[in-house]
């Protein structure tokens, strides 16, 4: 045993000169040692470059007053004063946030805006649900997909014993929506039968569809209520794309796409857990 034990202590004591650091000695050139650096500070002692790579606020798209117009633009940027550093510190929270912003808007335009103007610019656009709400403006144009839609021809279903009843579907149609914010869009009609069914029927009127499979179940009607329907269908539109400004993926090439599009990958590592 005796024997055994002192086997055992010239290996550990052979592995533990092994593991000894020895420096690295070079005769042709002095060791240079590295200064303690203290964090970086500014004129005022506050730290420098502090504040989260990731803000909630970029790649947000909210309408903002622009001169005599609201526009949608998209947080594009923290902006930088003269001396190069951002205006104001960042927090999580939109009230304490006091940093500048750079938001672009269409045409190449580019204004600052406050954190706490563009918090409350999102939360007043959005419903109890987050999501936006926008203001229609007018009724400008339609399409269909001829692929989907239903044909005049095939306006009415057979039934058992013979009977027909109409068909009621909106699908293959989309009008195309000019917004308050100056924006145009094109809207699916099933969304803007919901939200706006008054302002769609007298569009069909006017345009000659509403003897279209699609229109001509429910056009008629519509018309006949419209001054009830005004009374109790709300003027906004909710935009379900988006959710407190930020745009939302609807499947996984989406999310691919708005990753490309923010430089970043926060959509693609979500799909992932």
């Amino acid at each position: 045993m005796g024997s055994s034990y002192l086997k055992g202590s010239k290996s550990k004591s052979k592995v533990e000169e092994a593991d000894k650091f020895t420096a690295n000695v070079d005769d042709d050139e002095v060791a240079r040692e590295l200064p303690e650096m203290e964090n970086a500070v500014d004129s005022t002692g506050e730290l420098i470059n502090q504040q989260p790579m990731y803000d909630k606020m970029l790649n947000s798209d909210v309408s903002m007053q622009l001169n005599d117009m609201m526009l949608t633009g998209k947080v594009a940027r923290r902006s930088l004063g003269p001396d190069g550093k951002t205006t104001g510190s960042y927090d999580n929270n939109p009230i304490i946030n006091s940093v500048v912003y750079d938001v672009d808007f269409p045409y190449g335009s580019s204004r600052e805006y406050s954190a706490n103007a563009i918090a409350e610019n999102m939360i007043s656009q959005a419903d109890d649900y987050g999501f936006q709400t926008r203001i229609m403006d007018a009724i400008v144009d339609s399409k269909v997909d001829i692929a989907v839609a239903c044909t005049k021809s095939a306006t009415f279903a057979s039934r058992k014993g013979g009977h027909k009843r109409i068909r009621c579907t909106t699908k293959g149609w989309k009008l195309l929506v000019k917004w308050k914010n100056g924006q145009s869009t094109w809207v699916p009609l099933k969304d803007l039968k919901e939200s706006n069914p008054v302002e769609t029927a007298e569009f069909a009127m006017a345009k000659g569809i509403a003897d279209e499979a699609t229109f001509t179940w429910w056009v008629s009607y519509t018309l006949k209520k419209r001054y009830v329907i005004i009374c109790k269908v709300q003027a906004r539109f909710r935009k379900t794309t988006h959710k407190y400004g930020v745009e939302l993926p609807s499947s996984i090439e989406s999310a691919k796409r708005l990753d490309r599009m923010n430089n970043n990958h926060i959509w693609c590592d979500a799909l992932s857990k």
